[in-house]
C-alpha cells in the first residue's frame, strides 16, 4: 500500500487537514480592480461633462445664428435708409425746404494752384 501511495502523490504535498492559508496575493484583485473602477468612473464623468458642454455650446450657436439673422435684416434696412437719404433728388428737396439752391455759374469761381 505504501508503494501505491507514492505512485499517485507528488512531492511537497501538504496534508489536507486544516484550512488552507493563502499567500499575500489577497490584495491583488484590488490592485487591478480599483484603477479600472477609477478610470471607468472618470470616463463616465468626462462623458457627461462633454455632453453638457456640447449641448450648451450648440444652444449658444443657435442663439448666435438668430442674432446674426436679425442683425443682417437690420443692416439691410439701414443701408436702404442711408441710400434714400443720400439720393441727390432727396437732398435737393430738403435743401429747397431750407431755402438753399445750387449755385449758378457766376457764383462758382475756380482757384488756380500757386
Amino acid at each position: 500500500m505504501d508503494d501505491h501511495c507514492r505512485q499517485h502523490s507528488y512531492e511537497g504535498a501538504r496534508p489536507v487537514s486544516g484550512a488552507v492559508r493563502r499567500k499575500s496575493n489577497d490584495a491583488m484583485p484590488w490592485r487591478v480592480g480599483l484603477p479600472i473602477i477609477l478610470v471607468m468612473s472618470l470616463s463616465v464623468v468626462a462623458s457627461l461633462w462633454f455632453g453638457w458642454r456640447i449641448d450648451k455650446d450648440l444652444g449658444a450657436l443657435s442663439r448666435n445664428r438668430q442674432e446674426l439673422a436679425s442683425a443682417t435684416e437690420m443692416n439691410r434696412e439701414l443701408i436702404a435708409r442711408r441710400d434714400s437719404l443720400l439720393a441727390k433728388k432727396n437732398i435737393l428737396k430738403k435743401a429747397a425746404v431750407l431755402g438753399l439752391f445750387p449755385p449758378t455759374d457766376k457764383q462758382i469761381r475756380k482757384i488756380k494752384k500757386p
